[in-house]
């Protein structure tokens, strides 16, 4: 556990801060500069809407929420960490299987209140343990995921088509990664 997270967060969650960077990746380099993009486009117009104050009426649905999703081995996660440090932020990755079943809304605003204080990137790994179509939790996710409006979230996936579809419309952009083949 991290002795510098909560009790609860520590429980199901860590955090990553090394210097690995996107183009350290191998990703399709279209989807690395939309990804880029997207990151500097939401710091922008969050600047923009927290000076409008338009936070204050509609304080919903204003977060950056990609989806990683390929076998294991791929670099999905590499990439998110990769993300987090063009950001210059740190990540807090949570294992969503290890979210409990009873409680999750609890813990899960307690994630997102370490990654708001923290400026993280919020990664979600086997995420469709959370967000999966049969899961209970999927409700607590999705509502939590609707209330971060403070930074990116990264779902992490080896199974996209088990989450919900629901999900589809929060999620900004999908990153599909493959096997490497020999050139």
């Amino acid at each position: 556990s991290d002795p510098t997270l909560s009790t609860r967060v520590a429980a199901v969650a860590r955090f990553v801060r090394d210097p690995f960077e996107l183009l350290d990746v191998i990703v399709d380099a279209d989807l690395r500069d939309q990804a880029r993009a997207l990151v500097v486009s939401h710091e922008r117009v969050r600047r923009y809407l927290n000076a409008w104050g338009t936070h204050e009426i509609c304080p919903y649905g204003s977060g950056v929420t990609f989806l990683f999703s390929g076998p294991s081995g791929t670099g999905k996660t590499l990439f998110a960490r990769g993300l987090a440090t063009h950001m210059d932020a740190a990540l807090l990755a949570v294992s969503c299987a290890d979210l409990p079943d009873e409680g999750t809304e609890s813990v899960l605003r307690d994630v997102f209140a370490e990654a708001r204080m923290r400026q993280a990137v919020v990664l979600f790994d086997e995420c469709e343990a959370l967000f999966g179509a049969t899961s209970k939790k999927k409700s607590a996710g999705l509502n939590a995921l609707d209330y971060y409006a403070d930074g990116a979230v990264v779902l992490v996936s080896n199974h996209p088509e088990q989450l919900t579809p629901a999900l589809e419309r929060r999620i900004l952009l999908h990153v599909p990664f493959e096997r490497p083949t020999a050139a």
